[in-house]
């Protein structure tokens, strides 16, 4: 449907607005921005701006469908995931809404009625989270069209990937005697070596059952239901990488089967099945940009796989021309190429077998002889008259009797080239008799015979 591949050569260059919704908290609107359409799109743990390579080519390809692109800076974003919880997003997203949704505050046209959240990683738990916790006060005044988890992992099976086990037991018995203490903001480690992550955090983040474990793969179908069972009056899009480097090997697709399956029956899977973690290939990116599109517009379906929905009625494209040599009543469909019902001709430009072109006229349907180049065979020309077809010969008036005056006038004089041999050049003027015109066939004829012979002779003294 787009063409996403010369925007993601382009790189990550994005003009736009930028936004201060809160105090200390800014957001960076691009694509059609004041549209009351939005796209939100929610990085992942040291996530802020740009978190993914194709944010600058969503924000091109929505902008084309009227969409607004906006990327928040939560209190959480970049280093600092490690001192705020989902609660604290979702009182940030709470704070951004209430902006987009008063014009007077936000400086639009129109106030931001149409929300489609995109997150990347951890961006998929917030989004799950505020879908859980939405206030009654933006409920009211947005609709959340569609819900799109982009690479949604489990950050406690993420972390045994790249740390012992046997330290990560003492990490969490330490944050859980912090918690007991009552002393939850205390740092108890140093993730990455540059992000602190205090006791209350580590425990959502990296505990089985924990705050922010809503898909790890571990867990029971019931515990899964009860992460996201409340998706279920949400499109939701579970778009899951098969090469994922933060994914244990063979957990993909059979995991994302489970997570759509327990966000109800609006959700879809997307397998990208050679993209990484952020969809850093531009195959992937085209094919992700794409997808989600598609689906905002609500031309994909849900739980349809690759077909149409079931509800699908091409669109007829009335501006398109008719193509040169198609039949009447030809239309180019928008979603087809050509109508079922309507068989192309097979001939050349398109010129149906035995059709008549308009420079050219078929031999049988010649009213009149056609003078020049591709003139049938055997057919009249204006200039020149076929020996049958004269009206009178030497062997016709020989051999008629009851010839008359009349008939004598009607002949024509015939002079210059073409003129058949042994037809009649009258030097008399109408009304000569009878008699005086067979005196004139006569000389005639010995005229040819003499220059008949005349002509052998040349030939023999040659």
């Amino acid at each position: 449907v787009l063409e996403t591949r010369k925007m993601a050569e382009n790189g990550g260059v994005l003009g736009g607005v930028l936004h201060e919704y809160g105090e200390k908290l800014h957001a960076f609107e691009s694509g059609e921005i004041g549209s009351n359409k939005v796209v939100v799109v929610l990085g992942g743990l040291t996530d802020g701006l740009l978190a993914c390579k194709y944010v600058p080519v969503l924000s091109r390809a929505v902008q084309l469908k009227g969409y607004a692109v906006i990327q928040p800076l939560l209190s959480s974003s970049y280093n600092m995931f490690g001192t705020n919880t989902l609660l604290k997003d979702v009182e940030d997203l709470t704070k951004l809404f209430s902006y987009l949704t008063t014009t007077e505050s936000s400086g639009r046209k129109k106030a931001v009625d149409q929300v489609v959240m995109v997150g990347h990683s951890t961006g998929c738990q917030i989004c799950v989270y505020f879908c859980l916790r939405l206030p009654k006060e933006i409920k009211s005044r947005i609709n959340v069209k569609m819900v799109v988890l982009q690479g949604p992992i489990s950050d406690r099976e993420a972390l045994g990937l790249e740390m012992p086990e046997k330290e990560i037991k003492s990490l969490l018995i330490k944050a859980k005697s912090l918690m007991e203490e009552k002393r939850n903001k205390e740092i108890v480690h140093l993730l990455y070596g540059i992000a602190p992550v205090n006791a209350e955090r580590f425990l959502d983040l990296f505990s089985k059952g924990g705050r922010d474990d809503m898909f790890s793969s571990d867990l029971s179908d019931e515990e899964l239901g009860n992460a996201l069972g409340h998706m279920s009056k949400l499109k939701t899009i579970v778009a899951v990488s098969g090469r994922d480097e933060y994914v244990p090997l063979n957990t993909y697709p059979k995991l994302a089967d489970r997570l759509a399956a327990a966000a109800g029956t609006n959700a879809e899977v997307l397998f990208l099945k050679n993209a990484d973690h952020g969809l850093s290939s531009n195959s992937a990116t085209n094919e992700f940009v794409n997808f989600v599109v598609n689906r905002c517009e609500g031309t994909g379906g849900i739980k349809r796989g690759r077909g149409r929905p079931k509800k699908f009625k091409p669109e007829i494209d009335n501006s398109a021309k008719r193509p040169r040599g198609r039949p009447k009543g030809w239309r180019k469909f928008k979603n087809e190429k050509i109508r079922s019902d309507v068989k192309a001709p097979k001939r050349g430009r398109g010129r149906p077998k035995g059709s008549l072109n308009k420079s050219k006229i078929s031999h049988s349907d010649m009213n009149e002889p056609k003078p020049g180049r591709g003139r049938p065979r055997g057919s009249l020309n204006k200039k020149k008259r076929s020996h049958s077809d004269m009206k009178y010969s030497v062997g016709r008036i020989k051999s008629s009797g009851d010839a008359t005056d009349s008939d004598a006038g009607s002949i024509e004089r015939k002079k210059g080239r073409g003129r058949a041999i042994g037809s009649l050049n009258i030097l008399k003027p109408p009304g000569a008799s009878i008699e005086e015109l067979e005196e004139q066939v006569a000389e005639l004829e010995n005229l040819l015979k003499a220059k008949s012979t005349k002509t052998r002779l040349n030939k023999i003294s040659r």
